[in-house]
């Protein structure tokens, strides 16, 4: 996923005119990190650990369930037809967290989107979203008996690495995470260059780089021909201790990485990863039983 240009879909009655636009292009770095940090575990999510372009080549099916992920992206089609369109963020951006068209998105909010856009209009009627911040996992939403009965689980973690800093250890933390087999990637970069990390080599991590701009893909009919517009040729590397982990939004530094969990014994390996890697000294990671209901009333608040 990579900027776009020449596009109709955040033209629309609930966007003022004077924030529409045909285009993303320094501005929509975040959002296009997200649709790739998406995008890659919904291809988890259908072909599993190995999916290659080869696999597409003596299979109509695979190319079925390949471009029913690529379309839920394009953004030149309805809403209703492109769950994931940069229209219908924006849309939701908009009307949710008052962020029009053109402002930057911390990776909190899109996440956040991503996962509201999923359980909304269900693309993937088998797949279910959930979102963790502020470091914070809660393993009775994660346990939920609700969870794997027909569903598998994608869980989008936001987490903060400081205030004004970033501890260096917080670093190897980040690579240890990217290393868990039920992980997706990470929403990354630097200050106002939103990047999609797949992996690390060492002490470098693998990037992707949204900051290409392609036409926008015009007709559902030219999705084949146009596919490897949405692939990047060219990974391209940058060492940990650069890395500003996501974006500096406001005053805090954040991050955001996914974790596809295929059913409950997957769950189980991821719940019993992150206890290890919370038991850690120092470790950013915390877990707790359930969410803590907080009273709003001041007087019983004192």
């Amino acid at each position: 996923m990579t900027y776009r240009k020449s596009f109709a879909s955040i033209v629309r009655p609930s966007i003022p005119k004077e924030h529409q636009c045909v285009g993303d292009s320094g501005w929509g770095c975040m959002l296009r990190s997200g649709q790739m940090l998406l995008a890659n575990s919904l291809m988890r999510h259908l072909f599993g650990n190995e999916f290659s372009l080869k696999m597409l080549e003596d299979s109509k099916e695979n190319r079925v369930k390949y471009l029913s992920v690529l379309m839920e992206f394009m953004d030149n089609l309805k809403d209703s037809e492109a769950a994931f369109s940069i229209g219908n963020v924006v849309e939701i951006g908009l009307l949710k967290y008052k962020m029009t068209p053109k402002n930057w998105y911390g990776p909190s909010i899109i996440a956040s989107i991503l996962s509201q856009l999923n359980n909304t209009h269900k693309p993937f009627k088998d797949l279910k979203t959930l979102v963790f911040t502020e470091n914070t996992v809660y393993l009775d939403q994660l346990t939920s008996p609700d969870n794997f009965k027909t569903t598998s689980l994608l869980v989008f973690v936001v987490f903060r690495l400081g205030l004004k800093s970033i501890d260096p250890s917080n670093y190897q933390e980040v690579i240890r995470l990217l290393d868990l087999p039920q992980c997706t990637g990470m929403i990354g970069g630097q200050v106002k260059g939103a990047l999609y990390f797949v992996g690390h080599q060492d002490n470098e991590l693998i990037f992707l780089d949204p900051h290409v701009v392609q036409n926008a893909v015009e007709k559902l009919e030219n999705l084949w021909a146009e596919h490897l517009s949405y692939h990047y040729s060219t990974p391209l590397k940058l060492a940990v201790d650069k890395v500003d982990t996501c974006i500096c939004y406001g005053k805090d530094w954040n991050d955001c990485i996914g974790f596809y969990l295929k059913d409950n014994e997957e769950c189980k390996n991821f719940i019993n990863a992150l206890k290890e890697e919370a038991a850690k000294e120092g470790s950013f990671v915390e877990i707790h039983d359930k969410e803590p209901e907080y009273n709003d009333d001041p007087l019983i608040a004192l």
